[in-house]
């Protein structure tokens, strides 16, 4: 017999969801959600395992203009900006996802490595940038000489660690017409636009687009390696674009966001 895709959970937010991250080493999703009409971010943390929150509903006092730039070890990263003119950062936030509690706040430090407990970037003082370490835990920073060996290996700068994104095809490529001849033998229509794939263990999940109207609806189809659909599933509608990582794979679970505003996750059996 073939594997099964069984719903995990399926969490609901006030607000559109805006952007996940996961934790390097744990079972953990950080989600930013966003309400344009109250001017309002707020952030959660959902542990995987189980499908529960370890918190939700987190509100900085900077409540808009604030987002999650990523997470090492038991400190949850956010940063502040100026503006939406004006995308550059003024601080970056430490704090405690486990204890609740912020930790530090650093004006010009901007970070492009993660290291075991530290993050790799530069300082900038007097207007001029120098490379720079801070440690994660105190806020502690420490200038790197321009020709001085590091004490530590750097890590990826990606935030995502341990997820799998799908490919994304334009009409322009020629992975998009294979995929979409393939496609149009289930849903008997031809998708427009874009296609994201993946193969995960035994499992092919295609993301596409279909006209609705003047509008794009935005749909999941996952099969197992005997063509036997496991999931089929409208995620939005409306839309007057196409999307990019409309869903992805943590370890053993397929996870996509559905209308805006809810994080679905189905593991594998």
């Amino acid at each position: 017999m073939g594997r099964k895709l069984l719903q995990n959970f399926l969490c609901s937010f006030n607000a559109p969801v805006w952007n996940i991250i996961s934790h390097p080493e744990r079972p953990i999703l950080f989600v930013e959600t966003r309400n344009e009409a109250d001017l309002r971010a707020t952030f959660h943390a959902l542990e995987m395992k189980h499908g529960t929150f370890l918190w939700r509903d987190l509100l900085l006092d900077e409540s808009w203009w604030v987002g999650i730039s990523g997470v090492l070890e038991d400190v949850l990263l956010f940063h502040t900006y100026q503006d939406g003119s004006s995308p550059e950062k003024k601080q970056l936030i430490g704090y405690d996802f486990q204890h609740k509690m912020e930790l530090w706040r650093i004006s010009g430090f901007s970070w492009s490595q993660q290291g075991k407990g530290v993050l790799l970037g530069s300082l900038e003082e007097a207007g001029e940038r120098k490379p720079a370490m801070l440690h994660v835990r105190s806020g502690k920073i420490e200038e790197i000489g321009a020709n001085a060996p590091l004490a530590i290996e750097p890590l990826s700068g990606d935030e995502n660690i341990g997820i799998q994104y799908p490919f994304h095809y334009t009409e322009e490529s020629e992975h998009y017409s294979t995929v979409a001849e393939f496609l149009k033998i289930y849903i008997k229509s031809h998708p427009v636009k874009a296609l994201e794939y993946l193969e995960f263990k035994d499992l092919v999940a295609i993301s596409y687009y279909l006209y609705q109207g003047e509008k794009l609806a935005n749909f999941l189809l996952v099969m197992d390696t005997r063509q036997e659909i496991q999931l089929h599933e409208k995620l939005q509608e409306a839309l007057d674009g196409v999307g990019m990582n409309t869903f992805f794979i943590m370890e053993e679970w397929l996870i996509y966001v559905k209308q805006k505003n809810q994080i679905v996750a189905h593991t594998l059996s």
